[in-house]
């Protein structure tokens, strides 16, 4: 597992939050329970019915096409991180990369005295080093 999975994974976590507030800006649009949102751009200046229908039809599309990637690509590092034999480091890669917590908090959940740059410096010596 390189450094570059591991944040295409988060890359597609913030993709999907950014289609799904996209979505939702349109069907708010769509089903006229606002007047405006300011800064909303649709494609090629659409705004009748129809055109909203297909626009969020495509995004639906794209969002759930995102969504499986994320999953596979969750997989493929949850995978990676089992089969680490060094527990300290599967802990510190889960803590990290699964939940998605900040270097800081991932040395107090280890316990031990840790700083963040300690646990940081431990996990990426780690992957570059396998």
């Amino acid at each position: 597992m390189t450094i570059e999975r591991i944040k295409q994974l988060n890359n597609l976590k913030k993709e999907i939050k950014d289609l799904e507030r996209r979505l939702n800006d349109i069907e708010t649009i769509a089903t006229g329970t606002t007047q405006t949102i300011t800064g909303m751009t649709l494609a090629g200046g659409m705004s009748d019915k129809t055109s909203l229908a297909a626009e969020i039809a495509d995004i639906r599309a794209l969002l759930q096409e995102k969504i499986v990637e994320a999953l596979w690509e969750f997989q493929q590092l949850t995978d990676y991180i089992s089969s680490v034999q060094d527990s300290h480091i599967r802990r510190i890669l889960t803590y990290r990369f699964v939940d998605g917590n900040s270097w800081t908090k991932v040395a107090m959940r280890m316990d031990g005295g840790n700083t963040g740059d300690n646990v940081k410096k431990a996990c990426y010596r780690y992957l570059r080093k396998n």
